[in-house]
Parts: C-alpha cells; structure tokens; sequence
C-alpha cells in the first residue's frame, strides 16, 4: 500500500473509533494560547511519558497527581520514577521564568531547540512537548520511525529515516476525498493513533 492511501485508511478507522476528538483538539492547538498552567501541566505529562512508560501508565500516573494536588497534598511524591520527579518540580518552580524565554523564541526551530534544554526533554519527548503546547511538529517515536522507513521517507542529508517529511509527505496531498488540510502534527497523532490502535504499519 502507498503511503496516502494508507493515511486515507488509518484517517477512517480512527475517526470510527471515536477519535475525532483528538484530531480537532491538536489541529485547533496553537503555541499563542500557552498559558502558564497549560505549560506545567503539558510539560508533567510529556515528562511522565519520558522513560518509555506506556500513555495507560502515564494517564494514571497523570491522574494521582492531579488528585493530591487538587486536595492541596504533596503531589510530587507521587511520581516514582527520582529524576522525572526533580525534573517536574524543578520546571513548575521555574515555569513562569521558563514560559517567557520560550515565547521570545524568534521561531519553532528555535522554540524546539530550547524545550530540549529542559531536564527530560530529549529528542522525542521534547517533540511530544512542543506538539501538546500547538507548535507544529511531529513526534518521532517508534511508530513512526518504523512507518517512514517503510514509507521510504529519509533525510537525504544525514541519512536517517524522517517521520517529519513522511507527514510533510501526507500534507502536500491534501485535501483529497474526505480529509481536509491538516497541520503535520495532526497527521502525526492520526497515524500515531492508528498504530497504537491496530499494532499496525499497513
């Protein structure tokens, strides 16, 4: 199967599995309506999902910390994992601070260069970030490296297989049929969605 033919078919069967939701949310996303409180808690979820824990755990993990927080308790303890704990309350003691020199940022590239600063925030994880706070790109996770080397979608430069010019890719075909015009990282979760769905690269 092609590539767009493939999207066409992960676009459908994961709006078939009520889904929906979360193509508008992340297409409707955008980095100018970051507030300081989405910007811990964006930050808590995609640091939680920084050690390679699946999205369950991390959405329990995610739901007992907003649970003792909201009683007024230590939350942070809360978190198991040492360094991702240090990491969270080092950001949210800082976030104010933090926020402001992300949003003098000039551009993405540059945004993204500096949301990999942060403890935690590595290649993948950093992506994740900058997509849950409206910055267009994509998360390079396994899912989707394993999809553009099987889409034949590489860097030509460097040589390593490019999950942002698969979805850039996608997005040059559209609209086609049902499927409007949407940002790359919203074809990123589309395609995301459909792998963690199916166990599925076709």
């Amino acid at each position: 199967m092609k590539l767009l033919p493939f999207f066409e078919k992960a676009h459908n069967y994961v709006i078939a599995q009520g889904y929906q939701w979360e193509i508008e949310l992340v297409e409707n996303r955008y980095f100018k309506d970051v507030t300081q409180s989405s910007f811990k808690w964006a930050f808590l979820f995609c640091c939680l999902g920084s050690s390679g824990l699946n999205n369950r755990v991390v959405e329990k993990q995610m739901n007992n910390f907003t649970t003792l927080y909201e009683a007024g308790e230590n939350a942070f303890d809360s978190i198991p994992n040492g360094n991702i704990r240090r990491a969270v309350i080092r950001v949210w003691s800082n976030h104010i601070n933090i926020l402001d020199v992300l949003k003098s940022k000039m551009n993405d590239i540059e945004r993204i260069d500096f949301i990999r600063t942060l403890p935690q925030m590595g290649k993948k994880s950093g992506k994740h970030f900058a997509r849950n706070m409206g910055i267009d790109c994509v998360k390079p996770d396994i899912w989707m490296e394993r999809l553009a080397e099987k889409y034949v979608c590489w860097n030509l430069v460097d040589g390593y297989v490019d999950p942002d010019r698969m979805c850039l890719n996608i997005q040059k075909q559209l609209p086609v049929g049902n499927i409007p015009y949407y940002r790359i990282g919203t074809i990123d979760v589309i395609l995301w969605r459909y792998c963690n769905l199916t166990g599925e690269l076709e």
